[in-house]
Order: C-alpha cells, then structure tokens, then sequence
C-alpha cells in the first residue's frame, strides 16, 4: 500500500501490477500474478529457483508426491504467506524446515502420512494464524513441536491416531481460538494439557476414547464459548468439571455413556445456551438440575433412560425454548415440571412408553391449554392395553378414567353440584349422556379425495350416523382395529365419520356442522407468506366466521414418500400459524384441519395442504414466491398417517 499524505490520502494495492517474471516461474508450474501454481504435476520435491529469492506470496503444492519436507526447501520463497501441501505422501517434516517463512499464514499439511511431530517442527513461523495437519496418521506430538506459534488462531488436528496429548503442549499458542481434536484415541486429558489456551473459544473432542473428565481439566479455558465431546466413553459427569467455564455457551455431550450427573456438575455455566446430553444412559434427573445456568435456551435428553423428571428440575429457567425428551423410559409426567419455562415452545416428549391412566391426565391437560405457544409432538400411549398406540390428544379423560379401575369416577371442582370431565364442567346428567355416545377412535387419519373414507373406529358396534349424501340417519356396523403404522380393517360401509377427541354434548348451534363439512367449505387460500432456513408463517382464509368450539391445527412434516405427520400444532384464535423448527434446505408437506366440539374429520381434501421448500443457511431471507410449491387437489394421493 502506498499513502499520499496530505489533506486526502489515497491506498494503492499494487498486487495486480506485481507479477513473477517468467524466468522466476519454476519448471512444470503456471504463475499468475504472485501466486504460483504447481498441483498435480507429478512432483516428489520442492521446485527451486536457484540464485534467487521468488516474489511468490502464494505456492500451490497440492496432489503430488512429496515424501518429505527439509529445511532447504523453502529458503528462496520468503515473502509466501500461503502454502499447500494438501495431499502429497509426506511422512515427516524436519525441525526448522519453515524457518525462513517468516511471513507465512496460512500452512495446509493435511491429507498426508505425518506420523510423527518432533520439537522445533515450526519453528519460525510466528505469524501464522492457521495450521492445518488434518487427516494425516499422527501418534505422536512431542512437547515442543508447536513452539514458536506464538499468533496461531486455529489448529486442525482431527482425523489421526492421537492417543496422548503431553502437559503444556499448547502452551505457547496463547492466541489460538479454535482447536480440532476429533476423530482421533484420546483416552485421557492430563491436568495441565490445555494449559496457555486462555484465548480459546471453541474447542472440538468428539470421536475419541475419553473415558473420565478429571476435576479442573478445562480450568485453563476461560474464554470457552464452545465444547464438543461427543461420541466418547465419559461415564459420569463430576461436580465442578465445568466449574471455570463462565463464557460457556454450547456443551454437547451426546452419545457417551453417562450415567450419573452429579448435582453440582454445570455449577459455573452462567451463561450456558445450549446443553446435548443425548444418547446416554441417565435414568433420572434430580432437584434443581440446571439451577445455574439460567440462559439455556435449548436442552436435548433425548435416547437416554429417564423415567423420573423432578418437579423443580428445571426451576428458574425462563429463557429455555427446547426441550426433547423423546426416547426415554418416561410413563408419567408432572406438567409443574415446566412452571417456570414460560418461554418453552418446542416440547419433544415421543418413543415414551406412557401410561395413559389417571396419572396422566394433567399432563394431557396441560399440553392442550399449552398447545397455542407449544410445539409438542404425539404422545402414544402404551399401556392400558385398550388405548395401546392411540394418540393421547385423541383420548378424552372420560375414556382414561374407565379405562384405569384406579381413577374416581369423578374429579372434584369447586362449584357444588358439579365436577370436572376434562377441560370443563359437567354435571352427573352431562355425563351419564356423554358416556352412551362417547366412541373411541383412532388419531388416524387418510388424505385422499373428499368422496372416499375409511372408519377407524375400535371395537364393534351399533350406532346410527348421517349419511352425507341423504342426510337420513342409517345404520353403521364396523370392524376395525388399528396400530397406526400397520392398520387392518373391515367394514361395510363408506359412510363418512368422525374421530372423538372429547366426549361433551355439542352445542345446539354447532349441531348441524362437522368438521369434514367445515374443511371443505370454510377453510380457503392456504399459503405460505413468509419461509426462512428455519421456521415458515403458514396462514388461511376463512369463508363463514368462527364459532365457539371451533380451532384449527396444523399438521407437518417433511416431504417424502412417506409421510409421517409427527408434529403438530393447535391454533385456538386467529388463522396464522409460525413452525419454528424446521431444517434448512429442505422439503415440508404442511396441512390445515378444522377441529369442531373436539372431533376431526376422518379424511380430509388434499386441497388443505401446501409444501414449502425452506431456504439454505447462507441465505434466510424470506422469498415464498420461490419456495411454495401448491399441490393441487385433483393429483391427490392417499397418505396414511
């Protein structure tokens, strides 16, 4: 750069206008500007310029065949900054042997057969900022070898055979931020291992053998934003293992063995975001687990062991968004467990066996008057045997209650006279008629063309049903059983029906309305306005009013062969719905359905449901013009939920 001083300054970067002369270019390379460019040109050396020193700032070496790297091989290339060796066959590189590149950068030595790194192995290159020995076949890395790297900001060691890593081997990379350790044989951290590393913010271990993390390992990390440790052999995570990590933002302990968490173990996570403890073996999460880390945002216990989670287990944490606790041994579940999460919004609780008796009809209780800001998957009931694979939201109190000789007929409310059947009130009469009607159903439903049903409804019985077509009641006789995935049934009729969530008595002025009948004439215009990497605002337009009585849930999931819909979202007021945790890039079949008096319809027109194509990570501005793809009613396909 050149200044001009005065009362305007002006910056020249005069590299374009630099360019090695062709008698510098060295045989068998291509040189353009200062850059120089000798990849795969069969090379077993170093290409020298013998009596000169090269301009070069930039040497491409890639893909050839060098074997080793000494300490005359670069004594003419002083001004690089960059240099490459990626993929050669280079199996070791002699002390000093980068000592005249003393503006070096950037060094790649990755995708080579390092198998050794002795003392001095760098020495010179005090300001490099990125050392790359990815992929090579590293055992062994000798106390010194990184001295002298004194404005390293990132190390790349993943992917060799590692076992072993020597106290104070990093202890002059006081700059370094980002260190990749993974995929290597790590079985240990001695005590002093990351000593020197106060400046490191994200720190990456996952993939190795790391059996126990001693007490104070980390205490050198203060400024650790960020550590992964997945995929090891870690038992028990100890009180204070984290104790000094007060920047820590992300800690991912997924797929280890874990068994135990001490109750003081994330003492000193203050500012803790996101916590991955799945795919472990906790069978239990005990008092106050989490009481000081009061910024999660997002907690995974997903594919563990749990069948206990303590009320105030997660007490205080107000700012928590995610929880996932699906794939655990959970059969009940106390809902104050989530009194202090007011912000909670995605809720995983599938794959638990849950007992659908009296115990869990709070927290059936609960997810429905939650279900307008909390995103929560179906809970599938195990046991009784009688409700065995329905959907809790598609089972009324009424029929948990006679399924479980243990409930009380009744639940007690406060007013004289009256008691509770679900979510309201009732009276004896109420319910007596309510249990003559009440028919237990399936969540199932097929999505195919509006003048083809299937009945889903369980055991056999006798009941008189509209006919859509007469009007005139008739006569309805129905076999069926059903495991949702894998459903036989027989039956004798294509009359349309209806899937029960609640049992009550209808009110007169939504006496001549069903659900089926509200899909296809009042729900209109389905779109997508607004679509990001991760979340779409999906909305709809109504052509009679609202009533009482009357809500909508959204249905979605990804766009595929077979579709699934595992998530769902109930919309009591307004017809605009946010999914907030979709994946980038990727494909969502999203339907919209009517929910009269607690019953769905059965089957529902194709017509209600739009994909959406969400936008990559690079780029989450919102364009649904070009992400929604409308699938039209005529090209319907049946899809079994």
């Amino acid at each position: 750069n050149i200044t001009l001083n005065g009362k305007c300054q002006m910056k020249f970067n005069l590299r374009g206008f630099l360019k090695i002369q062709a008698s510098l270019c060295p045989e068998a390379c291509n040189c353009n500007d200062m850059d120089v460019f000798c990849s795969n040109s069969g090379l077993t050396y170093v290409p020298q310029i013998l009596g000169t020193h090269s301009p070069a700032q930039y040497l491409s070496l890639g893909g050839n065949f060098i074997r080793s790297v000494g300490t005359g091989d670069f004594l003419f290339y002083t001004q690089l900054n960059r240099l490459d060796l990626q993929y050669n066959v280079i199996s070791s590189i002699q002390p000093r042997s980068f000592e005249s590149l003393k503006k070096l950068k950037e060094l790649y030595l990755g995708h080579n057969r390092i198998s050794f790194l002795v003392n001095q192995s760098f020495s010179g290159l005090s300001n490099l900022l990125y050392l790359d020995l990815n992929k090579n076949q590293l055992s062994s890395v000798q106390r010194d070898a990184f001295n002298g790297l004194v404005n390293l900001r990132k190390l790349r060691l993943s992917g060799n055979d590692v076992s072993y890593l020597p106290s104070g081997l990093f202890s002059d990379l006081k700059m370094l931020e980002l260190l990749y350790l993974e995929d290597n044989r790590i079985s240990s951290l001695s005590r002093n291992v990351f000593k020197g590393l106060g400046n490191l913010r994200e720190l990456y271990l996952s993939r190795n053998n790391v059996t126990i993390l001693s007490g104070d390992v980390f205490k050198h990390l203060r400024s650790l934003s960020d550590i992964q440790l997945d995929d090891n052999a870690i038992t028990r995570i100890w009180n204070g293992n984290f104790l000094t990590l007060s920047e820590l933002k992300t800690l991912s302990l997924s797929n280890n063995v874990i068994t135990e968490i001490d109750s003081g173990a994330f003492n000193g996570l203050s500012k803790l975001k996101v916590l991955n403890v799945d795919g472990n073996r906790i069978s239990a999460i005990g008092k106050q687990f989490l009481s000081r880390s009061l910024h999660l945002e997002e907690i995974d216990l997903s594919g563990n062991q749990i069948g206990t989670v303590e009320e105030s287990a997660l007490d205080g944490l107000r700012f928590l968004t995610v929880l996932k606790l699906n794939n655990n041994n959970l059969r009940y579940l106390n809902p104050g467990v989530f009194k202090t999460n007011l912000q909670l919004s995605i809720l995983d609780l599938h794959d638990n066996p849950w007992h659908c008796n009296c115990g869990i009809i709070d927290l059936k209780n609960w997810l429905k008057s939650s279900s307008d800001r909390i995103l929560t998957t179906f809970v599938k009931c195990s046991i009784p045997e009688k409700l065995k694979g329905m959907y809790l939201d598609f089972v009324s109190s009424e029929v948990i209650q006679s399924a479980d000789p243990a409930c009380p007929d009744t639940m007690l409310s406060d007013e004289p006279g009256t008691f509770m059947t679900g979510n309201r009130l009732a009276t004896q009469r109420d319910t007596e008629e309510e249990k003559e009607t009440h028919t237990r159903a399936t969540a199932t439903r097929v999505f195919t063309m509006p003048d083809s049903f299937t009945t889903v409804i369980k055991n056999t019985t006798k009941r008189h049903i509209t006919s859509a077509e007469s009007g005139k009641p008739q006569s309805l006789t129905t076999q069926a059983t059903s495991s949702y995935g894998n459903r036989s049934m027989s039956q004798n009729t294509a009359t349309p029906t209806l899937v029960t969530t609640t049992a009550f008595n209808k009110p007169s002025h939504l006496k001549n309305i069903t659900p089926c009948d509200y899909n296809q004439n009042a729900i209109l215009n389905i779109s997508a306005r607004v679509v990001t990497s991760n979340s779409a605002e999906i909305s709809w337009n109504l052509a009679r009013a609202g009533k009482e009585h009357v809500y909508f849930r959204i249905m979605y999931d990804q766009f595929d062969g077979n579709i699934r819909f595992s998530r769902f979202i109930n919309v009591n007021k307004g017809n605009v719905c946010n999914l907030r945790d979709l994946r980038a890039s990727t494909s969502y079949f999203v339907c919209v359905e009517t929910v009269v008096n607690e019953k769905v319809c059965e089957v529902a027109p194709r017509d209600l449901c739009i994909g959406i194509v969400t936008k990559g990570e690079e780029n989450s501005t919102p364009d649904p013009q070009l992400v929604i793809l409308y699938i039209s009613g005529a090209n319907a396909v049946a899809i079994t939920i």
